[in-house]
C-alpha cells in the first residue's frame, strides 16, 4: 500500500512538508507537496534499515556534507508567523568514533558533532538565532547523551512571532519532552527548508527517517502524540500505508501423521517458524483450502480412495512453500449389516405385586454390536426402548391380571432379534378391613331407623379425619343395626368414623370404630 498523508489526522491540514522514506521503494517522498525532487549528496547510496524502518544514512568525515537536498520550501510565506519543525532520526552504532558524540541541532554558528537541516540555499542551519542555540544545546547534551544507542529520537523546534519572522521566539522538544531551551532573533534570510545532512566539520553519523513542518505552533501534547506514534516499518500517525512490513512465512511445514477413516482423516503437523497466522492444505495438487490447528480433521473424503496431502503456512503477506507430500488411503465402505442380534435365555420376573413387577433378561450378542433393547406388553402395537439396559420396571398394571411380556434386541443397522416372552400373573387386590356398627341407627327423636336402604357411608380415618373410601347402598336391619362396611382401603386395627347419609336426607356420624 502506497504511503499517503493521513487526511483524518487532526493536524493533517497544518502539514506543509512531510518527507520520509517509502519502505516499499526505499526512496524519499514528500507526502504534503507535489513535484518535489530529491538529490542525495555524494557518498549517500540510498535507504538503509533502521529500528523503525527505512532511512537515509548521513555519515562522513572532514568537511563532507552527507545527506540530501530537496525542492526549497519557504517558511516566510506562513501568514501566521509560527511553525513547528518535527524531525525523526535514528542514531546508529558502530560507526568510527560516533558512539561518543551527541545529536545536536546547530545554530548559524555551526557546532561540531552535529546534524543540520538547511534553512536556506546558502546557510543550511536549523537554529533560530545566530549563535545561542548551539551553546544552549551544549548545555543539555550531558543529560541528553543519546549517541550510538541504535534507537530513534525526535526533535521538535517551535517558532513563533507576533510581529513577523525577523524577531522569533522558539523552543526545543526532544523525544516529545520540552527541553527548556529557548530561542529568538532568527534572521529573515534563514526562512527556507531545503535539505538534511550531517554538518560539515563533524563526525556525527545517523539515519534520517521523517521530517514534517507545520504552519502552527504545536502544543506539548501534540508533539508528544507525534513522538509516541512512531513505530516499526516507518509507522507514523501522519501517514497511511506504513507499518511493520510482513513477509511471507519462511519456515517448513512437516506432516507428522495422517490417520484416515472412511470419509475423513486426522492430520498432525508442525511448523518450524513463528511467522504464520494460518495454514492451508491441498489434496492431489488441487485448490488450497483452510486447515485448522494441528491435529486437524479433513472431512468430505471418499471411502477407499488414495490422496496426496500437502500443507503450507500463511500470513497477511503470502504463503510458505508446500510441505513434502504425504499419501494416505481412506478405509473402504464396510458391507451392509443384515445380521440380527441373538437374544437367548429366559426373562426373570421379580418384585411382583398386584400392580407392578420388574422384568430382567440376558444380554444379547451381534456380529457388529448390540445398541439397545425394547419391550412390549400384551402384543401392543409399539415397543418401548430401555436403551442398553437389560431390565424394565413395569407399573400401573391391573391386580390379578395376566400380562405377556416380550423383549427383543436391536443393532445400529435396525436389525432386531426374535423376542423372548414371559407370562406374568399379578397378585390379587387385598380384601381390605371391615367396620361393624353395634348400636342401632336412630333419628333426632330417638326412634330406631329399621329396614332403611340407600344409605351412603364415607369412611374417615380417626387419626386425621381423612376420607379413605365411600360406600353406597348400605341398609339397616329390623333392629336398626347398619350392615358391616368393607373396603380395600380400610386397614385392620385402624380406627375410623362413619359419616352417614340416609335416602331421606338424614345425616350423622359414628364414634370411633376399630376395623377388623
Amino acid at each position: 500500500m502506497a504511503l499517503a498523508l493521513n487526511a483524518s489526522h487532526p493536524l493533517a491540514s497544518r502539514v506543509k512538508v512531510l518527507i520520509g522514506v517509502d519502505p516499499a521503494t526505499g526512496t524519499l517522498v514528500d507526502l504534503a507537496r507535489t513535484g518535489v525532487t530529491f538529490t542525495l549528496d555524494a557518498g549517500v547510496s540510498g535507504s538503509v534499515d533502521t529500528p523503525i524502518g527505512k532511512g537515509i544514512r548521513c555519515t562522513g568525515s572532514g568537511t563532507d556534507s552527507r545527506g540530501f537536498s530537496f525542492t526549497d520550501f519557504s517558511i516566510a510565506t506562513q501568514v501566521a508567523h509560527e511553525g513547528t519543525l518535527f524531525i525523526v532520526v535514528s542514531k546508529m552504532t558502530g560507526y568510527g568514533g560516533n558512539g561518543s558524540q551527541p545529536i545536536r541541532l546547530p545554530g548559524s554558528t555551526l557546532a561540531s558533532n552535529a546534524m543540520m537541516v538547511g534553512f536556506s540555499q546558502t546557510t543550511g542551519n536549523v537554529g533560530l538565532n545566530d549563535g545561542n542555540l548551539s551553546s544552549a544545546l551544549t548545555e543539555i547534551s550531558p543529560t541528553r547523551n543519546i549517541v550510538g544507542d541504535n534507537q530513534w529520537h525526535s526533535f521538535a523546534v517551535q517558532q513563533w512571532s507576533a510581529g513577523g519572522w525577523t524577531a522569533l521566539n522558539g523552543a526545543l522538544f526532544m523525544d516529545g519532552v520540552d527541553t527548556g531551551v529557548a530561542m529568538s532573533n532568527k534572521p529573515a534570510d534563514r526562512m527556507h527548508i531545503n535539505g538534511f545532512a550531517r554538518n560539515m566539520s563533524t563526525s556525527w553519523a545517523g539515519d534520517f527517517v521523517w521530517m514534517a513542518f507545520f504552519d502552527k505552533k504545536l502544543t506539548a501534547a501534540e508533539i508528544s502524540g507525534l513522538h509516541t506514534s512512531i513505530g516499526a516499518g516507518n509507522a507514523f500517525a501522519l501517514v497511511t500505508g506504513s507499518g511493520a512490513v510482513v513477509t511471507p512465512p519462511s519456515g517448513v511445514v512437516t506432516i507428522t501423521t495422517v490417520t484416515p477413516a472412511t470419509t475423513s482423516a486426522s492430520v498432525a503437523y508442525s511448523y518450524s517458524a513463528s511467522d504464520a497466522t494460518a495454514y492451508e492444505y491441498r489434496l492431489n495438487g488441487g485448490t488450497a483450502a483452510a486447515l485448522g490447528a494441528s491435529p486437524a480433521t479433513l472431512s468430505g473424503l471418499t471411502a477407499g480412495t488414495t490422496y496426496t496431502l500437502e500443507i503450507r503456512a500463511t500470513n497477511g503477506s503470502g504463503a510458505s512453500a508446500w510441505s513434502a507430500a504425504r499419501s494416505f488411503t481412506t478405509a473402504a465402505t464396510p458391507p451392509a449389516d443384515t445380521t440380527a442380534p441373538t437374544l437367548a435365555g429366559t426373562i426373570t420376573i421379580s418384585s411382583l405385586g398386584s400392580t407392578s413387577y420388574t422384568a430382567s433378561w440376558p444380554a444379547a450378542t451381534d456380529n457388529v454390536a448390540v445398541t439397545g433393547y425394547e419391550y412390549r406388553i400384551n402384543a401392543a402395537s409399539s415397543w418401548t426402548s430401555t436403551g442398553t439396559g437389560t431390565s424394565a420396571n413395569i407399573a400401573g398394571r391391573t391386580p390379578g391380571a395376566t400380562d405377556t411380556f416380550e423383549v427383543r434386541a436391536y443393532d445400529a443397522a435396525g436389525n432386531r432379534s426374535a423376542a423372548l416372552s414371559k407370562t406374568v400373573t399379578l397378585a390379587a387386590a387385598a380384601a381390605g378391613g371391615r367396620l361393624s356398627v353395634v348400636d342401632p341407627l336412630k333419628n333426632n327423636a330417638g326412634a330406631v331407623q329399621a329396614n332403611l336402604t340407600g344409605i351412603i357411608a364415607t369412611v374417615l380415618r380417626a387419626s386425621d379425619f381423612t376420607a379413605v373410601a365411600t360406600v353406597a347402598n348400605l341398609t339397616t336391619g329390623s333392629t336398626g343395626i347398619l350392615a358391616s362396611v368393607t373396603h380395600a382401603s380400610i386397614v385392620a386395627g385402624t380406627q375410623y368414623h362413619l359419616a352417614l347419609k340416609t335416602a331421606g336426607g338424614g345425616i350423622g356420624i359414628t364414634g370411633p370404630i376399630t376395623a377388623a
